[in-house]
């Protein structure tokens, strides 16, 4: 097996200074909007701002500004180096944004050597990515059912509580960031809604349900007996729900409604406890409503729900972070997130868990066995990108094993044949300055637009 090293550029192309002044909308009046659209507000996070000053900053740091006219004929030459390097970074971009969606993304794969020397240090900051050999094959196989009109790709974002967006909303995590950027290539819109550990999706009311085990441990369960019932409203033009549910012994029966009018009931009593999918379909519209009303006989789990328009093929992006969770978690014990993931069957699954293996003090080794396992699961029905965790603060002593687990990640990319992104580099080390750091391990809206970049931008390079 080979491993090659590509070189993702990661680049500022949000336009400098479009923050209104009056402020950015209140999260509040605007997330719910936000995750179901995918129109978040990200000019109000102005993440690594292309600065044209920053060459004559280094022009005199250099000692050029003793020679005041000489100074400033550099200064003048620098910025427009770094200016020309902005837009020789935005045009990759665009490259493999073009390439992605008329399907020869193949040969958009970034020039090492020749794009870094074309950007200047100010402006490109080259970071390091490893890709196997393997061709994404799986994931580009998906890419070319939705240009054919023929299918979906599934993407299945698993993580902590770094993937769930804790420390800004759910509309700020970086799949919701993922998936808008993706939009502006090829369709994207909202997989599987599972109910979130700690954060609130504006698209459920749980009503007499609660969160129980499930994907990330996530799941819906309701007991018999009187109570509301749980509403899902998608908000996005569609005609199909898709409820996955929890099958085995000594489990009940639920009667979903569609827009009011109740379904055929799904018996989730039966033998091997596994995951199954349940369909309904309805005429194409943005109003619909999904209702579970609390089940009969005995209780009932369901891990989420799909909304989408079955005539219109695009990528839906699941965010499947769970605030908690650990790379073993994932694989022990039915039905968990095995389980889970192979019913969901996503086409590329997007793995970033650690901050709390290091929390528990989990060895590096037991780490990577657990994420082995989890690899192997994903790649039973897609591809699979690893991403390093966020470093987080020094003062909290984790810093070793967050480098080790990355350390391992890399071995298990040649292993395993999957790519990583190395969010633990490419994201730098913790300031509490930067405005990107919520706490000590989790991250702010800003933050989060930064890591959703670094995320898509690497996925582009592949």
């Amino acid at each position: 097996m080979t491993v090659e090293v590509v070189e993702v550029i990661e680049t500022a192309v949000e336009v400098v200074g479009v923050v209104e002044a009056v402020g950015p909308p209140g999260p509040a009046t605007t997330d719910a909007a936000d995750i179901i659209t995918g129109v978040f507000d990200e000019e109000r996070i102005p993440a690594l701002p292309y600065d044209p000053a920053g060459s004559a900053a280094a022009v005199t740091a250099a000692g050029i500004g003793a020679d005041p006219e000489g100074a400033a004929a550099a200064a003048q030459s620098a910025a427009a180096a770094d200016a020309a390097a902005k837009v020789a970074a935005e045009a990759v971009l665009a490259r493999d944004a073009s390439h992605l969606a008329s399907g020869t993304l193949a040969d958009a794969r970034l020039p090492v050597t020749a794009q870094a020397a074309t950007l200047s240090a100010t402006y490109a900051r080259p970071k390091v990515q490893i890709r196997s050999t393997a061709a994404m094959a799986k994931w580009h196989t998906a890419l070319s059912a939705i240009r054919a009109g023929t299918g979906f790709a599934k993407v299945l974002c698993i993580g902590d509580s770094t993937t769930e967006g804790f420390g800004a909303t759910i509309a700020d995590s970086w799949p919701t960031i993922l998936r808008a950027r993706l939009n502006a290539h090829i369709a994207a819109v909202p997989g599987i809604a599972v109910l979130p550990a700690t954060l609130t999706d504006p698209r459920w009311v749980k009503g007499a349900w609660s969160r129980n085990f499930g994907m990330g441990g996530s799941a819906l369960y309701a007991e018999p007996g009187a109570g509301a019932d749980a509403v899902f409203t998608p908000g996005i033009n569609c005609d199909t729900f898709d409820i996955y549910w929890a099958q085995w012994g000594g489990k009940g029966i639920v009667t979903p409604k569609v827009d009011g009018v109740s379904q055929t009931p799904i018996d989730t009593n039966g033998g091997a406890a596994m995951w199954l999918k349940t369909s309904y379909s309805m005429t194409a519209g943005t109003g619909h409503t999904l209702a579970l009303p609390v089940p009969t006989g005995n209780p009932v789990d369901i891990m989420g729900v799909d909304a989408y328009l079955s005539t219109t093929k695009g990528v839906r992006v699941v965010n499947a972070g769970a605030s908690g969770t650990y790379a073993d978690f994932w694989v022990t014990g039915s039905p968990y997130g095995m389980e889970a993931i192979q019913s969901y069957a996503p086409d590329l699954t997007v793995i970033m868990l650690g901050i709390n293996d290091a929390n528990n003090g989990t060895a590096a080794a037991a780490f990577a066995t657990s994420m082995g396992l989890l690899i192997d699961r994903a790649q039973l029905t897609g591809d699979v990108i690893l991403c390093s965790v966020i470093q987080s603060n020094p003062t909290l002593g984790f810093t070793a094993l967050e480098q080790s687990y990355r350390d391992q990640l890399l071995i298990l990319a040649a292993s395993k044949d999957c790519p990583v992104i190395d969010v633990f580099d490419l994201f730098g080390p913790y300031s509490a300055t930067s405005g990107e750091y919520a706490d000590d391990k989790h991250l702010t809206a800003k933050g989060y637009a930064r890591l959703g970049r670094i995320i898509h931008d690497g996925l582009l390079a592949l």
